[in-house]
This record gives structure tokens, sequence and C-alpha cells, in this order.
């Protein structure tokens, strides 16, 4: 609503002027992980890297005495989660916020970026989808796949109405699996479906169509332990990077639709 819009852009004036004119003299030491989930994190040549990381580091550039430590580690996501609870961790950069998580975690507000539920589709398929009733009026003869054990076959267990493949183990699988015809769609959140794409050099045969199914946010999680003063510390760079572009320009090079 426009008065919750109001409240946000007052809380983002106030922590743009809390940068400006507070201080920030005390360094701030905060253990993380990283999880094997591309492109949020992922392997590069040299070190983990991914969007996630970029975002970390914008961070750690806009505050530098905020010493984010571990992204370079990768851990389970369940231990992950886990850790986080009981205090190994500190803080998570990409977790989706649900109820259950609001009750083990302290969320920063405004998620670090957002995805969107998408479908892949081969280059040469000239279908214009613009929603799940477009989706569904295909239902009876094609094939939807998907990542086993996302969240996306879920929505698609409550949303769509025709069958689905839900066996693909990662994004990659899905894709190829598009590639050869066996399925005609794909369906999986945006990021992932062109990381894959791009990963196994196949933008020339297939897209991902610029339609959002659902769409949700990734955010930056603290232990509960964690002070409000050094959330509002990350909450402070955050705002920063969000104010001078350097965020939207993370999104761009992933891939994300802006505002």
């Amino acid at each position: 609503s426009l008065a919750i819009a109001e409240q946000r852009d007052l809380l983002r004036s106030i922590l743009i002027l809390a940068a400006l004119f507070v201080p920030q003299v005390q360094a701030i030491e905060l253990k993380t992980a990283a999880q094997d989930s591309p492109p949020k994190y992922q392997q590069g040549n040299i070190a983990v890297e991914g969007i996630a990381v970029d975002i970390i580091e914008a961070i750690k550039k806009a505050d530098p005495e905020l010493k984010i430590d571990g992204y370079q580690k990768f851990i389970p996501f369940k231990r992950l989660q886990r850790d986080l609870e009981a205090g190994q961790l500190d803080v998570f950069f990409g977790l989706k916020r649900t109820a259950a998580r609001d009750d083990k975690y302290t969320f920063i507000e405004e998620p670090i970026y957002r995805l969107n539920y998408s479908i892949g589709v081969r280059r040469d398929d000239r279908l214009l989808i613009t929603s799940m009733e477009d989706l569904n009026r295909l239902a009876a003869e094609n094939e939807v796949g998907t990542v086993r054990g996302a969240a996306t076959r879920q929505f698609l267990l409550d949303n769509y109405e025709g069958q689905f493949v839900d066996t693909l183990p990662t994004p990659v699988h899905l894709v190829k699996v598009l590639q050869s015809g066996r399925i005609r769609f794909a369906f999986y959140h945006d990021m992932g479906l062109k990381n894959a794409i791009q990963s196994q050099n196949l933008e020339s045969s297939l897209t991902v169509l610029p339609v959002s199914f659902s769409s949700y946010g990734h955010h930056i999680a603290f232990n509960r332990n964690v002070p409000q003063s050094t959330i509002n510390r990350v909450e402070i760079a955050l705002e920063k990077i969000r104010s001078d572009g350097t965020l939207t320009a993370i999104h761009r090079k992933y891939g994300l639709l802006t505002d």
C-alpha cells in the first residue's frame, strides 16, 4: 500500500542520513558461510563467487569496518540453517523469509534481491505466455519440468493443471532436458534458469521468458543474539549500495528483473 511504501522510504532516508552523519569507527566481525546453490554461491576458477558474494563484498566496501568472513566455505544448507540458529554463524546472505524462519532468525526487512518463478523455452518455440492461465491452456499436450526437491514443485502442484517432471536433480539437468525436447517448458526461478543456460553455453538455443508467476525475496538473516546495533550497521551499508546503484548493477549482472 501507499502508506507502507511511504514508511519504507522514510526508513531508507533515516538510514542514509545515519550513514552520512554518524561516524562508523568500531569494527564488527560477523561469521557467515556459503550455500552450494549457483548462482547465489558457486565455485569459480579461484574462489567462491555469485550474487550473494558480490553483495557481501559491496557491503564491506560501503563500510570497511564490517568484517564479514566465511563465505568462501560451503556448508550443507540444513547444517547452515542449524548453525545460524545456534549461533555458530552470525549472519547469512540470501535466505527466503517464512513464518517459521521468523521464529528462528532476525531478518532485514528489504530483500537483497528478488527471484521470479519463470519458464525456460527453446528459442524456436514462438508461444507467448504471460500467466499461469496461459500455461494451463497448454497443459494437456505439453510437459513441464522442474528441479527435484525445489519449492517450484509445490507451486506446480498447487497451480498447474497438467503433468510435470520433477525428477531432475539440478537446474543444469533441467535445461539439458529442455534442449533435448523431452519437455517443452522448464519451470524454475529466473536466476537459476539463466545461470544454467549460460553455464552450458545454450544461449543460442534456449531463453527465459520475461514472465513472473510468483515473486519472493532473498534476505539477510541474523542469529537472534546479534545486537540490533550490528544489524542496523549492516542495513545502513545495504542502503548505501541500494541508493548509489551498486545493488541494481549486481541484479542486472545476474539477469534479474529490476524495478
